[in-house]
């Protein structure tokens, strides 16, 4: 993540100004700093030492330290930095940037600990200066490190605490930074769509401070984000543009970045060649940035593609550099990776025995990470409920004040405490199960997870056994109703028996299409069709079933009339009939529903989105769960059984595709799926 550098203000102002004549100076030299030319800056900063009339050296140095760094010249920042910080006679706003510059450089180096030391500093000389711009900086800063950390609970909460600090802000390119942050924890998060708003958030503002790196940098973020997406063939220009932006600049940390993404794409487009020599060019970027990061990142790469050519030599050379640049890092996954190569290294060149010692250790560092992930859950917990009872002290307290004359309202407050404690009694319990669960060996937790299963099993049975009683209940209640002669209208008495009986098949018909499915003896009958054909098909239908529901429907097809597709039709019409089945039930009117297709090289992407309702957030992960509704009411109102997502996932995968859900736009639901073209 990107940091923010905006020293040029402070700097003019500063005491240690040995002569006003050197501000035009000291002004060219950020401008060139923020046009990316920071060897010119350099160059100008040295004739600045050597002039008849110098300028204090505290002040060449905080200029010069910025400049070293965005050069990964980390070691010789740090060498500057570290002496400054003992000069009593440096004002507050000197002392804040040297804390915040070294905290920048020893992250860099992944020094986590002394990073966190002079970012804190930082904070707390921001603090003192009652600057928000600081105080913002401060904590998105600290952000990054957690970041870092894979702590991202904290690092959210210290980047949102930036965020709210900045409104009102005129510092652009401290804005840009807390989205750019904003976006990479999105990204770590998956929430793709959310980081590419971030993303283009921060690049809206980089550009109205015309900083060549950041611009840069930014949109190398992007372009990573399509690439992940599977856009290849947009992604492609893009880093490709990335790149050439970056070598522009020197900037060789972001260089080697570009260069490992383009490396995986070339390896998805089947272009061995090409990712290889990316590898290769990516580790040259690496050496020259100083990142031991970037360089350990570059050399794993190069493991990877070298493995399959069995070239030990080579392999060899890459893990013993590896080695050395890990062995000042403190860095348990990095650890464990290395020890992971070293193991199939070995098992390629025949040493057994070392390939064994490295997979065991390997292992431990999984599950040492594995452990800690888990702790740190079970502390997140922990604060939760020690919140909960806070809070529910404070209640105690005001009800004892208010009810001390009512006794019914004392015993209902005494039951909700009783419930409150043992609520939180069975948590703890059950933490500490689950955390007695994860320490036993692999074999025991593939036994529980095997009853797990049986559970699972016998809930479904106990759902649809649920979902089988109502219809029978009526259908009972109607015959004896007409056994009895007590019907009126034996007419709607039938109906509404055939009624009952077509929900029973409609449930009998789904349970058995998903059994099918999970139990793999589900048939495809794959043709090949002609995309637009198929699609101009169901635009007709899908338009004619919307409007009869008073709703408007949209299409955005795109697609070219050469594209063929192997899917099972009938299979496809009922994923599309389901959706928008559901689309239609539940938009209120007047309101619309969408669909928009489009075809890559390799896949197809279909999206069916609505206006509101929506789906909360808390219920969008579930909506592919069997038997799982939104509303009861309404969708046994409509018939549904609550498994035509969970049909409609198992055609997809089927298929070997997939299909999510998330928030629509336009307030409703949004159901993406992506079926690869050719389905061998």
């Amino acid at each position: 993540m990107k940091l923010t550098v905006t020293l040029i203000l402070a700097l003019l102002s500063l005491p240690c100004m040995a002569n006003t004549d050197h501000i035009p100076q000291i002004e060219e030299i950020f401008a060139l700093e923020q046009k990316g030319n920071l060897k010119k800056a350099l160059l100008l900063i040295e004739k600045l030492q050597s002039n008849s009339t110098p300028v204090a050296k505290s002040t060449i140095d905080l200029i010069k330290a910025p400049i070293l760094r965005k050069q990964g010249q980390y070691e010789a920042a740090i060498e500057l930095l570290l002496p400054l910080q003992h000069i009593a006679e440096l004002s507050k706003e000197e002392h804040y940037q040297i804390q915040k510059e070294l905290g920048i450089n020893y992250r860099r180096q992944v020094k986590t600990t002394q990073a966190q030391q002079h970012y804190m500093a930082a904070l707390k000389l921001a603090y003192e200066l009652k600057d928000k711009n600081k105080q913002a900086q401060s904590h998105s800063n600290l952000g990054t490190l957690y970041d870092t950390l894979n702590d991202l609970d904290q690092s959210m909460f210290q980047q949102l605490k930036a965020q709210k600090l900045l409104i009102g802000s005129k510092d652009n390119e401290l804005i840009a930074t807390n989205f750019y942050n904003l976006a990479n924890l999105s990204h770590r998060l998956d929430d793709l769509a959310q980081s590419e708003y971030f993303y283009k958030k921060a690049l809206e503002f980089d550009i109205k401070t015309k900083n060549q790196i950041n611009i840069a940098d930014t949109s190398l973020q992007l372009a990573k984000l399509v690439y992940k997406r599977g856009d290849y063939e947009q992604a492609l220009p893009l880093l490709k543009n990335a790149y050439s932006r970056l070598a522009d600049l020197n900037a060789y940390e972001g260089m080697a970045t570009a260069k490992h993404t383009l490396m995986q794409l070339y390896l998805k487009l089947e272009n061995k060649h090409m990712a290889l020599s990316s590898a290769d060019s990516g580790l040259r970027a690496a050496l020259k940035s100083g990142s031991a990061l970037s360089q350990i990142y570059s050399y794993f790469n190069l493991i990877e593609l070298h493995l399959p050519l069995k070239n030990s030599q080579l392999i060899d050379l890459y893990l013993s550099r590896s080695k050395e640049l890990i062995e000042g890092i403190d860095n348990r996954l990095l650890n464990k990776k290395l020890h992971g190569y070293t193991a199939v290294y070995a098992e390629l060149i025949g040493d057994y025995k070392l390939a064994t010692e490295q997979l065991k250790l390997e292992n431990k560092l999984a599950e040492s990470l594995f452990e800690e992930h888990l702790n740190q859950a079970v502390e997140k917990n922990k604060k939760q409920l020690t919140a909960i009872e806070q809070q529910q002290r404070i209640d105690d307290e005001v009800q004892k004040n208010k009810l001390t004359t009512a006794q019914m309202n004392n015993q209902r407050l005494e039951k909700q405490i009783w419930l409150l404690s043992a609520g939180i009694v069975l948590l703890f319990t059950t933490l500490a199960l689950v955390l007695y669960y994860f320490k036993h060996r692999k074999a025991l937790f593939k036994a529980k997870l095997y009853q797990y299963n049986l559970l699972e099993k016998d809930k479904m049975l106990a759902d649809i056994s649920h979902e089988l009683r109502t219809p029978l209940s009526v259908l009972k209640l109607h015959i004896e109703a007409l056994e009895l002669d007590i019907q009126e209208n034996r007419d709607l008495a039938y109906s509404k028996i055939n009624g009952k009986i077509a929900q029973l098949n409609n449930l009998i018909s789904d349970v058995y299409q998903l059994s099918q499915a999970e139990n793999k003896t589900l048939a495809l009958n794959l043709q090949r069709l002609n995309a637009a054909n198929v699609f101009a098909e169901y635009e007709q239908d899908m338009r004619h079933y919307v409007r009869s529901h008073h709703l408007t429907f949209f299409s955005d097809i795109i697609i070219a009339k050469d594209i063929e597709i192997t899917v099972d039709k009938q299979k496809l019409d009922q994923i599309l009939n389901n959706i928008f089945t559901n689309a239609c039930l539940y938009t209120d009117s007047p309101g619309h529903v969408r669909l928009k297709v489009r075809t890559n090289k390799q896949e197809l992407f279909i999206q069916v989105d609505d206006t509101s309702p929506g789906v909360g957030k808390a219920h969008i992960g579930k909506l592919f769960d069997r038997l799982y509704r939104v509303e009861e009411s309404r969708s046994r109102a409509s018939g549904g059984s609550g498994l035509g997502l969970s049909i409609c996932q198992s055609f997809v995968e089927l298929m070997s595709g997939s299909i999510s859900a998330l928030p629509g736009k336009s307030g409703g639901l949004c159901i993406r799926i992506l079926l690869p073209l050719s389905n061998k």
